[in-house]
């Protein structure tokens, strides 16, 4: 998926993260070789703060070269996005330095969103040119933020913030935590890496000293390439979800949960992602009445409850 990654790169870059420098913060791409892995003439027209790892891998899980590249990686505050389809809003990697001055170790979570009004629940050619032109029409490398514009939110987390999230797949921590929770799990080894990212966002955030922050003007916005769960042959999509979910619930007891923690917003919010920021307040208020009415606590993971 190349012209996807090239867009994913974009949206990475000193060129479009506003109030940030390349000496700021690196990236690190690794990329399991395949027919078609990014072009030699993309590679040396990366930012001087990108690095490119082009790695040999039997397997069919991204997490070994989520681990490659966390051990490449220099700072101490580190960046996960499994996924070479997501493309950032702008002040992301602002937004996440100014949470690690103000926080201890703080997780620094981005909402997920698709691009186009729905969910991509099937994979088709034609929807993948939809999205080409759509991306081209909306100019989006000279204001990151109209994407929010022309994205739905994500199945994973369809009711907004202040609900639990089911994961996240642009998500920050410092090395420390992530070595932690035994850094990239290999026992995730189906393919797409299967529900890890549930796994990490959930052993991440039940540590309550750390502060769980979420950027709600900031987004993480899916591509159509393809993918596991999205691809064109959707005949084994059912076998696989439960294998997903099987391999999941062996590591929580036998049934996992969303994170239920009450998240400390942060960052500007473009008028692009007011329409999210209400449906994420009409929902939470519902949330909350529901819970008051049967006197139980709103955020379980908070008070050691759940």
């Amino acid at each position: 998926m190349p012209r996807q990654l090239e867009n994913t790169l974009y949206s990475l870059s000193p060129e479009h993260q506003q109030n940030v420098t390349e000496d700021d913060y690196e990236v690190i791409i690794v990329e399991n070789r395949s027919s078609n892995t990014l072009s030699k003439a993309s590679i040396e027209k990366l930012p001087k703060n990108f690095r490119y790892i082009l790695r040999e891998e039997c397997g069919v899980s991204p997490v070994p070269a989520l681990n490659q590249g966390f051990a490449e990686s220099r700072g101490e505050t580190i960046g996960i996005m499994l996924d070479g389809a997501r493309m950032l809003t702008p002040r992301v990697i602002e937004h996440t330095l100014s949470c690690n001055r103000m926080f201890k170790n703080p997780i620094v979570a981005v909402p997920a969103y698709h691009i186009g009004e729905h969910e991509h629940e099937n994979y088709n050619t034609g929807r993948e040119k939809e999205e080409q032109e759509l991306l081209k029409a909306i100019s989006w490398k000279k204001d990151g933020y109209e994407l929010l514009k022309h994205a739905c939110s994500s199945i994973a987390n369809p009711r907004g913030y202040f609900h639990p999230l089911m994961e996240c797949n642009a998500l920050f921590c410092s090395r420390e935590s992530f070595k932690g929770i035994s850094a990239g799990n290999g026992v995730f080894n189906l393919l797409g890496g299967g529900s890890y990212n549930l796994h990490l966002y959930r052993s991440l955030g039940l540590n309550t000293d750390q502060a769980l922050v979420i950027l709600p003007g900031e987004g993480s916005f899916h591509q159509f390439h393809g993918g596991v769960t999205t691809s064109k042959n959707q005949e084994n999509r059912a076998t696989l979800l439960t294998q997903f979910n099987e391999q999941l619930n062996s590591h929580w007891g036998g049934q996992y949960k969303a994170l239920a923690r009450e998240p400390i917003l942060f960052g500007n919010i473009p008028e692009q992602a007011h329409p999210f920021m209400q449906t994420a307040c009409d929902n939470g208020m519902k949330r909350f009445h529901r819970f008051e009415r049967f006197d139980e606590h709103p955020w379980p993971d908070d008070a050691g409850t759940n």
